[in-house]
């Protein structure tokens, strides 16, 4: 079946969509929407809908709020803000498939709204395909998956900056999930691997994507109530990011463990590496229990090659999720963190060949280790660890980390010791 419509107004031009949705899924066709624009509110995807979009099909966002469905499932994200609403919904739509060259414009007009609407969510349902298509100017998050079982996300364009909290692709609390071929350049996290609710996220692939990033490029946490499990990052480039590369911050319990990430590339990227457990231990559902605090382990790092910069160097703001030592995003500096707790170590971590540019340029440092404030309950970053006394690695409460075949470079002298080891029983570092 084909649709196309020509009108502005977003309610009559949903509900005229959504006729031809739900018509082409009950005679389980294809709907294809041709070349034009469309201005709609919440589309419902269902369970076996095929929605294609030919080139030159645009499928706009509405700015008025009234039209975002709000009988959907709801929950509180990692800064207290109620999520949900979405452009597109679909829950338990198996077997659903979204494809083409068009594309869906949110056009962030909500953003400043209190629960600004995702442009994508899929909640529950298994073997569900995402490809091809352009999403752009989200409001919130772009794609949210949500205890999805089984899904495919190939070769779609992500372009989503502009806006706050503008991550890429969310994977939370789902399993079976492979992302790959993918171009993803956004506002926050590009690719976050999550769990908003006690379910296992596990079996996760990621693979050839370019990524740029305002705020962290490969994430894992922060919402992490559920395990993780088989994760796999790999053959990315990163270009042109801030917040760090590549990010493990499990903070509300989690226990991760079997994390790989190889043959990844960073151009322009601060960071580059942050692995740090934490016990923030929040939950994000009402009635759902908070969980003690969990571990990292099992993680290996492979052929990790990094050209990193210093951070823009803007204040904090006394923004309490990023209050730093230094004061400053830019004082922290950066280099690989991987960083436990007193009473909790990170475990059993292999980084083997990695090739580092490192920024250097530290002419003076007096610091002690023992004013090297605790992660604790902090909101993870490794700027709340401010200046840190290594220019290349720092480790600090973990056992059984071993990082070898390491080089590197330094872009200005720097008065630290390229590595630093703290409390770090069974581990070593060698060139």
């Amino acid at each position: 079946m084909k649709f196309s419509y020509n009108s502005h107004d977003a309610l009559k031009t949903t509900a005229e969509l959504q006729r031809a949705i739900d018509a082409a899924t009950d005679l389980g066709e294809t709907l294809f929407v041709e070349a034009g624009e469309y201005i709609i509110g919440t589309l419902k995807i269902r369970k076996g809908t095929h929605l294609h979009l030919c080139g030159g099909a645009k499928i706009l966002g509405s700015g008025r709020y009234e039209d975002y469905d709000a009988n959907v499932r709801t929950f509180v994200d990692a800064v207290g803000r109620e999520r949900g609403r979405a452009l597109i919904y679909a829950e338990n739509a198996d077997g659903a498939k979204i494809t083409g060259t068009g594309i869906i414009d949110g056009r962030g007009e909500l953003s400043k709204t209190d629960s600004p609407p995702f442009l994508m969510r899929f909640v529950g349902g298994k073997n569900i395909e995402l490809s091809g298509i352009t999403v752009k100017n989200s409001a919130a998050w772009t794609v949210h998956l949500l205890n999805v079982d089984t899904m495919l996300i190939d070769g779609i364009t992500v372009k989503s900056r502009g806006c706050p909290n503008n991550d890429g692709i969310d994977i939370d609390s789902s399993s079976h999930v492979t992302v790959r071929n993918c171009d993803i350049s956004t506002g926050d996290d590009s690719v976050c691997i999550k769990s908003t609710t006690h379910k296992k996220c596990s079996d996760i692939l990621v693979d050839g994507c370019k990524i740029s990033s305002e705020w962290a490029a490969l994430k894992l946490g922060t919402e992490s109530i559920g395990d993780f499990e088989n994760i796999t990052f790999k053959g990315c480039e990163i270009y042109d990011t801030e917040g760090c590369g590549i990010k493990v911050v499990p903070t509300d319990g989690a226990n991760l463990h079997n994390l790989l990430i190889e043959d990844i590339t960073m151009k322009n990227t601060t960071g580059p590496i942050f692995i740090s457990l934490g016990k923030r231990l929040r939950v994000y559902f009402e009635g759902d229990e908070p969980r003690s605090l969990g571990n990292i382990e099992n993680v290996t790092l492979k052929n990790i090659t990094a050209d990193v910069i210093d951070a823009k160097g803007r204040p904090m703001n006394g923004n309490d999720y990023y209050v730093t030592y230094d004061g400053m995003w830019g004082a922290a500096k950066g280099c690989i963190v991987i960083n436990g707790l007193p009473e909790k170590r990170v475990k059993n971590i292999l980084i083997d060949t990695v090739r580092l540019k490192m920024p250097g340029g530290v002419s003076d440092y007096s610091r002690k280790i023992e004013n090297i404030i605790e992660m604790d309950a902090h909101y993870p970053e490794f700027s709340v660890l401010g200046t840190l006394p290594a220019s290349v690695a720092f480790l600090r409460h973990v056992e059984n980390v071993n990082i070898k075949n390491i080089s590197y470079e330094l872009k200005a002298p720097d008065i630290r010791e390229p590595f630093c080891l703290v409390d770090a029983e069974n581990s070593q570092i060698s060139e």
